[in-house]
């Protein structure tokens, strides 16, 4: 079946806004009559690549696969620290920004600022995706979205919408929208094809994660969170196809790198084109692993200077502590305590002795309650999802291809003889 541009029905719009409280112009703004977008169904579409492009994303997987397999060797947590980057990443292409010290201090602290709340939430909703070891079902959809939305939005968190949203425009209707997603009729349709064709096995990954992403985000099955839905659910595919094992890549940097081709990409898709979106896809995979190489690299010289630093006794839990620092970048005596199983009285001094050693800094007053920040970690996150950090990254990369000896680019996920069991499962 080939893929074909969105199509659209017309609906009358019927505004719920109290029309007394609007001024003349803004009356004049409602337009009563819209058109809602029927993209084309995906589960058994053709996307055929031209043999340049098809050697781009093949090089890309290569890459992808080297880094993540060279993070086995790491005794920290370099997964968490990938994770933090993309989830922050993905939250600034909707414009929500924080650094990733408020970010860190929010998962400790509900009365932090509401955006680095909600960024929190995002890592949250990331770690969801990524832990949760099953296809590409609904429940799935909505557990993420669900952990995403829980505590700054839970009256829409985790739920399918029944009202019309659009892009650009106005509040006032969708009839000046640059783009009206489907009626709200339509989504569990839409959704019962996509997820058949996100588990699809006979697609190369890199394909199948652009093209899932872009029709999700035309979808937009909810009222809010989609595109930072979309771009775990994009992580979680890659993962489902063996891309990432042991990690995964901060492809929103890649994206936010380059957001006006990432956006004109989605545009190409609804207008009946793939190829810009799984170019896009793919420049994000291989931008990420240039940061991620870059990320390791200063990490590694971290550790050992902070290792360096430290004058303790190999069985004192402060050892234990840089490792921790690495997932969770600010820190308290209650979070070490329930971390190590430690008493808070200790934990606290171990908090002190990494703040001697250099390795932590204190937040605030002076009290047990006080919050410490590993800085060099903090600092190292907003450096890399900054436009300067993002330049300085792309002179970093040391995972080079060779397309030729790679023969079998990514794992087949089940036999021949197991592919219409699992096509049949995956029927809503």
């Amino acid at each position: 079946m080939k893929f074909k541009a969105v199509q659209y029905e017309e609906y009358r719009w019927h505004s719920t806004i109290d029309t007394d409280m609007l001024s003349r112009r803004q009356k004049k703004k409602i337009v009563d009559k819209y058109n809602a977008c029927l993209p084309c169904k995906i589960e058994k579409a053709d996307f055929s690549l031209n043999s340049e492009l098809q050697a781009e994303i093949d090089d890309a997987l290569i890459l992808a696969i080297r880094f993540d397999e060279m993070l086995k060797s790491k005794s920290y947590n370099i997964p968490a620290i990938m994770l933090r980057s993309e989830s922050a990443s993905s939250s600034q292409i909707e414009n929500l920004t924080a650094s990733a010290k408020n970010i860190a201090i929010a998962e400790l602290d509900s009365k932090a600022p509401k955006n680095s709340r909600i960024i929190a939430d995002n890592i949250s909703a990331m770690k969801t995706a990524l832990s949760l070891d099953s296809e590409i079902s609904l429940d799935l959809i909505a557990e993420i979205h669900k952990t995403l939305l829980c505590k700054t939005n839970a009256g829409i968190a985790g739920k399918i919408r029944e009202q019309q949203v659009w892009i650009g425009g106005d509040n006032l209707s969708p009839g000046n929208a640059t783009f009206v997603p489907p009626h709200s009729k339509h989504i569990k349709e839409y959704l019962t094809d996509w997820i058949a064709f996100s588990n699809r096995i006979n697609l190369n990954p890199i394909i199948l994660a652009a093209v899932s992403h872009a029709q999700f985000e035309t979808i937009h099955p909810f009222i809010d969170g989609n595109g930072r839905t979309g771009r775990a659910l994009m992580q979680r595919i890659l993962k489902n196809n063996g891309i990432f094992k042991n990690s995964s890549l901060p492809i929103s940097v890649g994206l936010l790198n380059k957001i006006d081709a990432y956006y004109s990409a989605l545009n190409e898709f609804r207008n009946g084109d793939y190829v810009p979106i799984v170019k896009e896809i793919s420049k994000g995979i291989v931008f990420a692993v240039q940061i991620g190489s870059s990320m390791v690299a200063k990490i590694d010289d971290m550790m050992n200077t902070w290792k360096s630093n430290i004058k303790a006794k190999e069985s004192s839990n402060v050892w234990k502590l840089i490792d921790i620092l690495v997932e969770n970048p600010v820190v308290d005596a209650k979070f070490v305590s329930e971390t190590l199983n430690l008493s808070l009285k200790s934990a606290y001094n171990i908090l002190q002795d990494a703040r001697n050693f250099g390795v932590l800094k204190p937040i605030g007053k002076v009290n047990q309650n006080m919050k410490f920040e590993a800085t060099d970690i903090t600092d190292l996150i907003d450096e890399v999802t900054s436009k300067d950090g993002m330049r300085r990254s792309k002179r970093i990369f040391y995972i080079n291809p060779t397309r030729n000896q790679e023969k079998n680019l990514w794992p087949n996920r089940l036999s021949t003889k197991n592919s219409k069991k699992r096509q049949s499962k995956t029927t809503m």
